[in-house]
């Protein structure tokens, strides 16, 4: 057998092994989009804005039904919000946003799947009052809840409430396995 025979036989061997393994859901790379709403209420002051975002994740198989996904999410700002203090107006929009994580998930049979998050998050903000710009950044904890459904082999969809001492956060998403 020469040596193109046996490497043509080992990457048909490795895909037909990849697609297995998939098809069991062993774990893997995991991406995905989404869109999140951030509010906060604090003294009176109402504040929402939205970003949009990408992950990319790592999951791995703990039990027959139970995954750790360490994920990292990377987003922009959409829109902004502009909100009244002492009879001036102050204009909030995010700038950036970027997300550490690690998801623990329980998979039911029926495609069902609920997780939790303990996540380390940065927002970037840029505050105008009138003709004055600030920008405002810092690092928070928190902590997020979730559900999704597997709609189809590696295709799942996904809402999730997170919070970071005092802002209040809910995302829907897209997931996709590979």
């Amino acid at each position: 057998m020469n040596k193109s025979v046996m490497l043509a036989s080992l990457v048909a061997t490795s895909a037909f092994t990849t697609v297995a393994l998939a098809d069991e859901h062993e774990g893997g790379w995991v991406a995905g989009m989404g869109y999140t709403s951030f509010s906060e209420s604090e003294d009176n002051v109402d504040i929402s804005v939205g970003a949009i975002w990408g992950s990319l994740g790592y999951q791995i198989k703990a039990t027959d039904n139970f995954y750790l996904t360490p994920e990292l999410k990377i987003g922009m700002g959409i829109g902004s919000d502009t909100i009244m203090v002492d009879s001036t107006s102050v204009d909030v929009e995010l700038d950036s946003y970027l997300a550490a994580s690690l998801r623990g998930e329980y998979d039911f049979q029926n495609g069902a799947y609920l997780f939790v998050a303990p996540t380390y998050a940065k927002g970037d903000f840029n505050v105008n009052v009138g003709s004055d710009f600030a920008e405002s950044s810092s690092w928070e904890f928190g902590a997020g809840i979730g559900a999704g459904y597997n709609f189809s082999a590696g295709k799942k969809v996904e809402v999730a409430y997170e919070s970071f001492d005092g802002t209040d956060m809910i995302s829907l998403a897209v997931k996709f396995d590979f």
